[in-house]
């Protein structure tokens, strides 16, 4: 028996970002589980020739690339000169260079040959791929292979409204077709895995979906000196931070809502957004750059990588999770790790992972996290006392392992 875990996004991916960190973790920690486990153990990523290729992990595993990193120089760069026209007039031709040069690379790579008892096991944001990875799933299946998806959320077809119509349309054919090769499932969240066993039942397949929370430990956060200056001088004024890309679920724009309302009543609080710029986030920052506060007590920063994101973990007042929906959550978790203060809205997820170590707030009603944001200002209610206890991420990873096996 091999487990295969099909990295196939992550690899193609400039940056560890969002579900490309869980995948980071899996081939972590799951080469040493198989061993243990007498299982062979393969990462494995799809090819545009309908292929599987046989990958280092490591290569699923990259930091920031070069690449990456003059892109997003670029970027502040055509912001700075304000010429966003030709920042969305250079974004295809970019995806269209990546998508290249990812398949050349894989081409390189040796063909994965499925054996009869293999388990694919799928923690990746596959449903980004071309539909021809739908029909290679279909024949590995074919040839004996179990396929074990690790399901996040369902927001795409349970809040289409924050989402492009053209995601909801992939997503469902993604989901549809994907329930129909899955042996079983893996959910991150007990909430995920009941939505997604009710969809397969609506499409008259009964499907077992297991719960495999994520888990939140950290290395050490990056030392002052490896901070950027930008995000150092931010910390050291002991922000309010708010952790995810910028997009309508997440719901930030409810966040500065509330902050202006702090800041009509005098506070001085300052709060920074830690996170990628989406397409659909991109008026939400045209609103805010064009802010009184905005580089002296609004800020945001993209590309911030584990390291740092711990030292903003330490260093900041408290963390505000806003979203309207999630399938976890995950920056919640390692905000209460790390013994923050949380503000989150009243979400099924979020109570079902942070019960009642956190202050919640209605997601519709910036007047109501705005006075617990300024109670906690005057009286440092409500603190963190005592431990946040949550599995680290070996755990979690062996947890995958044996659900997925």
């Amino acid at each position: 028996m091999r487990l295969l875990v099909d990295c196939s996004h992550a690899y193609r991916a400039s940056a560890q970002r969002g579900i490309n960190r869980v995948v980071t973790q899996v081939l972590t920690y799951a080469p040493a589980i198989c061993e243990e486990k007498g299982v062979a153990f393969e990462a494995v990523a799809w090819a545009e020739d309908g292929s599987f290729r046989v990958i280092p992990p490591a290569a699923a595993q990259r930091p920031v690339e070069r690449l990456e990193e003059v892109k997003l120089r670029t970027v502040r760069t055509l912001e700075s000169a304000r010429l966003p026209l030709l920042r969305k007039a250079l974004r295809e031709p970019y995806r269209l260079f990546t998508r290249t040069r990812i398949a050349i690379r894989l081409r390189a790579r040796p063909k994965l040959r499925f054996e009869p008892g293999d388990v694919l096991f799928c923690p990746d944001a596959t449903w980004t791929l071309r539909t021809g990875y739908l029909a290679s799933l279909r024949a590995a299946r074919a040839q004996g292979v179990r396929i074990v998806p690790l399901f996040y959320d369902l927001i795409p077809l349970t809040y289409p409204e924050h989402v492009t119509a053209e995601h909801v349309a992939a997503f469902r054919r993604w989901l549809d077709e994907l329930l129909v090769v899955a042996d079983h499932g893996l959910a991150i969240s007990r909430a995920t895995g009941e939505a997604v066993e009710a969809h397969a039942r609506e499409l008259g397949r009964e499907l077992e979906v297991s719960t495999a929370y994520l888990g939140a430990d950290f290395d050490a956060a990056a030392e002052p000196s490896e901070v950027r200056d930008k995000l150092r001088g931010i910390m050291a004024r002991g922000p309010f931070l708010v952790v995810g890309a910028l997009e309508p679920r997440k719901n930030q724009e409810l966040v500065h809502r509330a902050f202006q309302l702090l800041w009509a009543r005098g506070s001085e609080a300052v709060v920074c957004f830690a996170g990628m710029v989406t397409p659909l986030g991109e008026p939400l920052l045209g609103e805010w750059k064009q802010s009184p506060q905005w580089g002296s007590r609004l800020f945001l920063v993209e590309g911030v990588d584990d390291r740092e994101l711990a030292y903003c973990y330490a260093n900041a007042a408290a963390l505000v999770a806003a979203s309207f929906a999630e399938g976890f959550d995950l920056p919640v978790v390692e905000a209460l790790h790390h013994h923050l203060p949380v503000f989150a809205s009243r979400t099924p997820v979020h109570e079902e992972i942070s019960g009642e170590s956190v202050a919640y707030f209605d997601p519709s009603r910036p007047d109501e996290l705005a006075e617990l944001l300024w109670q906690f200002e005057q009286d440092g209610t409500p603190r963190r006392d005592g431990q946040f206890e949550w599995l680290g991420w070996e755990e979690s990873v062996r947890r995958m392992v044996e659900l997925a096996l």
